[in-house]
Parts: C-alpha cells; structure tokens; sequence
C-alpha cells in the first residue's frame, strides 16, 4: 500500500542518517586520536634530541681534550673535521628544540627551561668554534677549560627540560586516554538516542502496518476458505 511505501521511505532516510552519524563520529576520532599521536611523536622526538645533546656534548668536550693534549690531533684535519661534525649535530639538534619548544602545547614551563638553558648551550658552541677556527694552544686550552665550566649546568639544565618533556608526555596519553573515552561515551549517547527517538517508532509503525495487512491478508484467506467450504457442502446437498 502507498503508506506503507511512504513508511518504508521514511525509515530508509533515517537509517541513512543513522549510519551517517556513526561515519561522522569515527571520522572525529581519526582525527582526535591521530592529532593527539602526532603531538604524542614530536615529544618522543624532542626527548629522543634532548638525550642527544648530552651525548654529542660529552663527545665534544673529549674530542676537544683530545686535541688539547696530543700534538698529533692537532695538527690532525680528521679530529677537527671530526670535532665539526659534532658540533653540526649539536646545532641542528638544539635548533629543532628551541625553535619547536612544543608550540602545539602551549608549553611555558618548557619554553622557560629552554630560555635557561641556552646560555650554556652558547658558551660550549662558542668555545668550540673557536677551538676549530683557532688552532693555537693557548686558545684551545682556554676554550677546553671554558667548556669544562658550562658542561655540568648544561647537564642539568638539559636534565630538567628532559623531566619536563616526560611528564608532558604522560600528561598527553592521559588526556588522549580521557578524550576517546569522554568521545565513546558520547557516541554512545548519540547512537542510542537516534535509534530510540528516531528509528524505534517508525520501526514500530512499520511493524504495525505489517501484522495490519497480514490480518487482513489472513481474514481474507479465511473468509475464501469458508467461502469455498459453504458452496462444497452446498453443492453435496444438491
């Protein structure tokens, strides 16, 4: 019957609108949780660096004593290659930090560490540049010695930045935790309110307008039948 094909129309759009809203909803938690790794890997990156610049400092302060103290590494070209290339990494390592300081967090305590940080990191570049541009003893004892008494607060500087950026990350997988959960739970909410308030009573007008026409389909049945039963019996008496 036509209310019936309208029924079924009807329930056909909010079927597809139900299963739009479960695409919209995983499509948001892509998103959410794929924003949230990428926040999640730059501070994996940025301690995975703060662990380098204490390495490549270490190395650099005994590549320095190495020339300071034998004449063959100083008149040596490998070590004070050798020398630059640790102090490129250094560079490049520190640049990313300082210049990213995890913008996407907003993160003061780190940018304030940071800010702490880079006196020291700037005497230990300037001391070993000068070792590799000047190559004369005095300069290079001088810059040995200058390295020597900025490496421990670089240590510990560096250290701090690094506790900063391990709690940040466990603060981060935490909110990343409580956002999907907070989000199921919404979707949960949403799913089960459409399907309630949207589905169910068009579901159950359909399924009255069903068991409606199978009685009247069944009454008509039944009434060919004794139809069919009363002209046998009549037809037997004549």
């Amino acid at each position: 019957s036509e209310p019936l094909k309208n029924l079924e129309r009807k329930i056909k759009k909010r079927y597809l609108l139900f299963i739009s809203t479960i695409g919209v909803i995983i499509i948001s938690l892509v998103l959410i949780i794929n924003h949230n790794i990428n926040l999640q890997n730059s501070i994996i990156r940025s301690l995975n660096l703060s662990y380098k610049q204490g390495y490549l400092v270490e190395r650099i302060e005994n590549e320095a004593y190495i020339i300071s103290t034998n004449k063959e590494a100083l008149s040596n070209v490998h070590n004070f290659d050798k020398l630059k290339k640790l102090l490129d990494e250094l560079e490049t390592s520190h640049n990313y930090l300082y210049s990213n300081k995890l913008s996407e967090s907003n993160n003061k305590v780190i940018d304030s560490l940071h800010k702490l940080h880079k006196p020291h990191y700037n005497k230990i570049l300037a001391s070993t540049r000068n070792i590799i541009n000047n190559r004369e003893d005095s300069v290079i004892t001088q810059s040995l010695q200058t390295i020597w008494d900025y490496e421990m607060p670089f240590f510990k500087s560096m250290d701090r930045i690094v506790n900063s950026y391990e709690k940040e990350a466990v603060i981060k997988q935490q909110k990343l935790k409580n956002i999907v959960l907070l989000l199921a739970i919404i979707a949960s909410l949403i799913l089960y309110g459409e399907f309630l308030f949207i589905l169910m009573p068009d579901l159950k007008q359909l399924f009255e307008h069903l068991c409606l026409e199978l009685n009247l389909v069944l009454y008509h049945n039944l009434k060919m039948l004794l139809n069919l039963l009363r002209y046998d019996k009549h037809k037997k008496m004549c």
